[in-house]
């Protein structure tokens, strides 16, 4: 199945693919010679969807890379550097830079950079 654009959605600390399955199953077909036409007869059709997340691995910035847990205890303390994310999640996709997309589930990775501040998220649990 395809990943829609290999772009996932950014929020709530995480990011989030969207996958869809437009599959159509051609069980006959048939050329009307006179028209020069093919027809095509169709069984099974999927149109199922899934969405699946990365949570939130770590933020770099110019002080250091934080962990997870770090950047759990940044939020109760209401520290800038969280506010560096929120801010890069609001800004996606059109004012960060991506740095890689990779959608594999078990070993996949996304990482995004926004006002000098580099974000990566690593597969977690599915929703």
């Amino acid at each position: 199945m395809p990943v829609e654009e290999m772009h996932p959605v950014l929020e709530d600390m995480a990011a989030i693919f969207h996958e869809r399955c437009c599959f159509e199953e051609i069980v006959d077909s048939y050329t009307d010679h006179r028209r020069d036409e093919t027809y095509y007869e169709t069984g099974a059709e999927c149109e199922a969807e899934r969405h699946y997340r990365f949570e939130l691995e770590y933020v770099e910035t110019e002080e250091g890379r934080l962990k997870c847990h770090d950047i759990d205890r940044l939020e109760q303390a209401d520290d800038e550097r969280f506010e560096a994310v929120i801010a890069a999640e609001q800004a996606f996709p059109e004012a960060m830079e991506v740095v890689d997309v990779d959608p594999d589930r078990q070993q996949g990775q996304v990482v995004v950079r926004h006002d000098g501040v580099e974000i990566g998220y690593c597969p977690g649990g599915k929703i």
